[in-house]
């Protein structure tokens, strides 16, 4: 079972590298909330304390850097 959920993964990140937008939307779906929550405690650890839209912005720069890395980051 473990090796199964390993190739899915491995098959999931290949689809998303492809740009496909359904295994995009997965992601997004399934790490944006993970995504935005480490950006918050990485700012918190260091002291620092940033207007929501500039967490935003640090969010969405994340995800389009992804993108216009094909996903190698």
């Amino acid at each position: 079972m473990y090796t199964f959920l390993i190739m899915h993964d491995l098959e999931f990140i290949r689809r998303c590298a492809k740009r496909e937008s359904q295994a995009w939307d997965e992601f997004v779906g399934k790490y944006s909330h993970l995504i935005y929550n480490y950006i918050y405690s990485v700012l918190k650890t260091k002291g620092l304390t940033l207007p929501q839209e500039n967490i935003n912005d640090l969010f969405q720069g994340i995800f389009l850097s992804l993108i216009n890395d094909n996903c190698r980051k």
